[in-house]
């Protein structure tokens, strides 16, 4: 029986045709030398295509594309069969590891350096042979390929474990931005990382969508590798993933066998996804990891400059957030079609909602309270429809309440552009200012932007807990609100601090109180002492509420206040380059912060642009060990080249000179030698920060 006819009597196309736009991702996992998976999406991909699949993601380093692997898989089969013929002629089977031993020994080779690769290219051999097929087929489909790990991540071979959750992190985001069915290749080990992304930027609640959304398959026909724990465990099943896997063993199933569980899995989830409509309604989270459009240019702050470098992806946005409703002919789902006719019903045209509405409201959030407007508020439905106007589901939610306080859309919209999430806790804060402090909704609204959920919920636990003459008093002879209703009590203020930084500094520590104090009021005071500087930086909240000028001014005069500031701050690549620029205390608090490095696109360019900039960062950088375990040979070079001061310190240590090639040491070398003629060494710097 052909494959074709396998196909027509598993497969009911019309079924999952009729629910296409609920097909589910299923993301293929393998262990990376075995072929088996490969094999089967060879088997698959025919099947899956006509199903609606044209979208392919692999785990191989961003900027890769088709033409590109399949010219270097092409490559790797070339140099398979020129070795193999090679040693053939020896008499040798380059499939038989003891022959490649003696190749090595008979061509006077390294032995542990040629078996390595040799086997490699051989174990790999025919898994390229199965890719070749399979990219060949995408050529012919117009399947789109894209590659979605690090762009170099072949450069971190030694620190690859360190880097598993920031790419499955990558990976996540990937997948949940597309808005085609999508099947997607990668490692066993990234199973499980992807999995708890999903759930954490989703959330518990959409749970069943998510367990129904994404199918993930293990495909594996080779015995467990020597020392792999979590091929061992996987497959004995001692590991429990949240969202599910299944395994197969390639060696126990037909195709035709293998075509029926994938389809019987793909027909069962788009059912139960079609069932699932409201889980559409959840925005797609923004994930707080690298994006592909940092763009490294040839300029020093290249690497800190952002553009839209992949168009072809970001144009095709999730059309459950965005869609162009200009054309009356537009091929709209059941669902929003439905929404766009109660939005005709209530006198809205096409018009207004592609003019006013960057986001289309098409859940039933946007319905209900388009009719509450209009029916309790005498909203025109055109000004309804812009009160909404680019607020996202955790504001709209609240929308009613924040109404009837006075608070309107366009205040929202400024909180919204932040990126911070809104929650209760926000509402029972601003309640708190409007209708205790007497605060204008505006106002209040101001006061709140920068304050994370859980820094709201300390607020309103403070005003839940603390007695309020103490909170305005607080035995400082200091009334709150004589402060913030007048002006001048600020000179007062700063005099005060100049005098009794201890008082003031206790006083800020409540931060009822601080958070009353504009950017420019708190850049002042903590302008006005060290010790109060430091009181008011410990929270995230007022780092966030200054302004950068202010937070440049404050590393500029207080230097060891940037180990608060830059962890805190809320601030993109190029800023925290120019905070790095003022001293050196600003520029290792950015060394010493990893998580701040994935906003530059390319981590070791600016390991080496912040060690370049002050002889104290450069020695921080290289004599921290983690961090210099980081360094490629010409990444020293260049730190040394620009700081010559610290080439002592390269020569010293055992570890980088350990790992440096022979090229790299004579480089050095050459280095030290003309310095030491021109020169005395230079010892280290007293301002070394460790």
């Amino acid at each position: 029986m052909s494959l074709g006819k396998i196909e027509k009597s598993i497969i009911d196309l019309d079924s999952i045709r009729q629910h296409a736009r609920y097909l589910p991702t299923i993301i293929f996992v393998e262990d990376h030398w075995d072929p088996a998976n490969i094999s089967a999406l060879n088997v698959l991909f025919p099947s899956l295509a006509k199903l609606g699949y044209k979208r392919f993601y692999e785990e191989l380093p961003q900027g890769e594309t088709l033409e590109s692997v399949y010219k270097e898989t092409t490559k790797y089969i070339a140099d398979y069969t020129q070795l193999s013929e090679k040693m053939k002629k020896m008499g040798l089977d380059i499939q038989n590891e003891k022959d490649i031993i003696t190749f090595a020994l008979k061509s006077n080779l390294p032995i542990n350096k040629v078996f390595s690769a040799v086997n490699n290219l051989a174990q790999r051999y025919r898994g390229y042979l199965e890719s070749v097929q399979l990219y060949s087929f995408f050529k012919v489909e117009n399947i789109e390929y894209k590659a979605i790990d690090m762009p170099n991540v072949g450069e971190f071979a030694n620190i690859i474990s360190t880097l598993t959750p920031l790419r499955d992190s990558l990976f996540t985001q990937e997948y949940i931005k597309s808005n085609k069915p999508t099947i997607g290749r990668h490692g066993l080990g990234h199973t499980e990382g992807i999995q708890k992304f999903l759930l954490k930027e989703f959330g518990q609640e959409y749970y069943d969508y998510l367990k129904n959304k994404f199918c993930f398959i293990y495909i594996y026909s080779r015995p467990v590798s020597d020392g792999s724990q979590i091929q061992e465990d996987i497959r004995n099943k001692k590991i429990s993933f949240p969202l599910g896997l299944i395994q197969v063993n390639s060696n126990e199933v037909t195709h035709e066998s293998l075509l029926t569980l994938v389809s019987n899995e793909i027909q069962r989830r788009t059912c139960e996804l079609s069932k699932l409509k409201s889980s559409f309604e959840k925005e797609t989270p923004n994930i707080n990891v690298p994006s592909t459009s940092y763009l490294k240019l040839r300029t020093p702050l290249g690497f800190f400059t952002s553009k839209n470098s992949d168009k072809k992806y970001d144009s095709q946005q999730d059309t459950n957030r965005s869609i162009e409703l200009t054309d009356s002919s537009l091929s709209l789902n059941v669902w929003k079609k439905e929404a766009l006719k109660k939005y005709l019903e209530i006198g809205l045209t096409e018009k207004d909602l592609s003019g006013y509405c960057n986001t289309p409201p098409f859940i039933q959030i946007h319905l209900d309270l388009m009719r509450y407007f209009i029916e309790e508020k005498a909203f025109t439905p055109l000004n309804a429809l812009k009160e909404m106007n680019e607020l996202p589901k955790s504001i709209l939610k609240h929308m009613r309440k924040l109404q009837e306080l006075g608070v309107r859309g366009d205040y929202l919209r400024e909180f919204h552009r932040l990126g911070i999430c809104f929650g209760k806790a926000h509402v029972l804060m601003l309640e708190h200012l409007i209708q205790v402090r007497n605060h204008s909704p505006k106002d209040a609204v101001k006061q709140i932007c920068g304050l994370s959920i859980s820094d709201a919920k300390k607020y309103c636990t403070q005003i839940e807990t603390e007695n309020t003459n103490d909170t305005n008093n607080n035995n400082n002879n200091i009334s709150l609100d004589a402060v913030i209703q007048n002006k001048n009590m600020m000179v007062k203020l700063l005099e005060q601090a100049r005098l009794n930084p201890e008082k003031i500094s206790s006083l800020f520590k409540n931060i009822e109180f601080a958070i009353q104090f504009s950017a420019e009021e708190l850049s002042e005071i903590a302008l006005s002492n060290e010790k109060i500087a430091k009181v008011i930086l410990q929270e995230t909240l007022l780092v966030n509420r200054m302004n950068f000028e202010g937070l440049k001014n404050i590393i500029k005069i207080y230097p060891h206040t940037a180990d608060l500031i830059i962890p805190r701050a809320n601030i993109g690549g190029l800023r925290l380059f120019i905070l790095a620029s003022i001293n050196p205390e600003a520029a290792n608090a950015i060394l010493k912060t990893p998580e701040l490095w994935i906003k530059f696109h390319d981590r070791n360019t600016a390991l080496v642009q912040l060690a370049k900039m002050h002889d104290e960062t450069a020695q921080f950088l290289i004599n921290n060990f983690e961090l210099s375990n980081l360094l490629t040979d010409n990444d020293i070079i260049e730190i040394a080249t620009s700081r010559p001061v610290i080439l002592v310190d390269i020569l010293s240590n055992e570890k980088i000179m350990g790992k440096m090639s022979e090229a790299g040491e004579l480089v050095l070398g050459q280095m030290f030698s003309l310095q030491s003629k021109e020169q005395p060494p230079a010892g280290k710097s007293s301002r070394l920060l460790m």
